[in-house]
């Protein structure tokens, strides 16, 4: 995939809605997503509608999804990068898909046709890598929330929890 400022970033299936947020309590999150707002998105720049992301590498080998970082990025940037679940908003009306296809093409001076192509091969990778169950790596935690909330007792350990907003998500519930 050629490299570009705007990328799509699939989360492998195991690992859907099991993030930073639904581990740690709401105060917590409220203080990381605080600690690391900007006035701007960090990919293109808009000033509105700014949210968290958690940014992930992959260890394709050992089927770990490490955390190694958050950014502050617009509704598009971030709809983009979770495109997967942008596809599924657009279907139920929620979300208008051309417009994520422009400001992709826009964002990173590409064509229609080069994200068609980009998102071909993400969606390839992603589904090589949900055939596999991952553990996440929150370690890039530690440090950050203790120094936030100066403790290290803020992780919440409710796989329930997980599974219940998976199921919301889905519908199911």
């Amino acid at each position: 995939m050629i490299p570009r400022m705007l990328s799509i970033e699939l989360i492998p299936k195991s690992t859907w809605y099991d993030n930073v947020r639904s581990r740690v309590s709401r105060d917590v999150w409220v203080s990381i997503r605080n600690a690391f707002a900007k006035a701007q998105c960090q990919i293109c720049g808009f000033k509105h509608n700014l949210q968290s992301h958690e940014v992930w590498r992959y260890d394709d080998i050992n089927h770990i999804q490490k955390l190694v970082g958050f950014m502050c990025l617009c509704g598009l940037c971030r709809s983009v990068k979770h495109l997967g679940l942008a596809g599924i908003m657009a279907q139920r009306g929620d979300l208008d898909y051309s417009r994520l296809i422009k400001h992709y093409c826009d964002v990173n001076e590409c064509s229609e046709a080069d994200f068609k192509a980009d998102r071909k091969e993400a969606f390839e990778l992603w589904k090589g890598r949900s055939g596999f169950e991952w553990r996440l790596d929150l370690l890039y935690l530690d440090d950050i929330v203790t120094g936030i909330v100066g403790t290290r007792e803020y992780m919440r350990t409710h796989p329930t929890e997980v599974e219940r907003i998976k199921q919301k998500r889905l519908g199911v519930l």
